[in-house]
């Protein structure tokens, strides 16, 4: 099975999910229900990409610090509608530590998609992922103005390719992929 879309019923009946390569979701999931679907092809070792929202909603935000899964084989991610602080609290603080430990958990992990949910220093998510050695490409939709020529130089720098596509990740991610583990 190469790629699983939509919202529809999940259910471990289907009895392939341990072929997964590829698993993309436009709708955020239970943990529990995504540790279902992806665990066996984790421990397979064939999921190669992973793209999934988490929440818009603070209070039911998944939890990176859940994401148990681990992999050699995963070269490609893809987050969006995540939250590190607290929209409502102006005070609180932004920390991308949760993302940096997660894709610490992928050494072969190249490609990033991250689309954070619209709050202020959301541009500081890619800064956090232009500190991680191993990636080389970054989509998203969050920089603009004097952030974006800041970040955009950094990249440039480091060799890493920041693509911007609004609103949601190219459906063609990952199948333009031109470094393919």
């Amino acid at each position: 099975m190469e790629i699983l879309w939509g919202d529809d019923d999940l259910s471990t009946e289907v009895g392939c999910w341990d072929r997964l390569e590829i698993f993309r979701c436009r709708s955020p999931m239970r943990y529990e229900q995504l540790d279902e679907v992806v665990r066996p092809s984790f421990e397979k070792g064939n999921l190669r990409v992973l793209d999934i929202p988490l929440s818009t909603n603070h209070d039911a935000a998944f939890d990176l610090q859940q994401f148990a899964f681990e992999s050699e084989k995963l070269h490609t991610l893809g987050l969006s509608k995540f939250i590190f602080e607290d929209p409502m609290n102006y005070a609180s603080l932004f920390t991308a530590q949760p993302l940096l430990d997660t894709i610490a958990k992928f050494p072969n992990l190249h490609t990033v998609a991250a689309y954070p949910g619209a709050y202020a220093r959301c541009g500081d998510v890619i800064r956090a992922l232009l500190s991680h050695k191993g990636i080389r490409r970054i989509y998203q939709d969050c920089l603009s103005g004097v952030e974006r020529d800041e970040i955009m130089k950094i990249a440039h720098k480091k060799g890493v390719e920041i693509l911007h596509c609004r609103k949601f990740v190219p459906p063609t991610f990952p199948k333009d992929l031109t470094h393919d583990n």
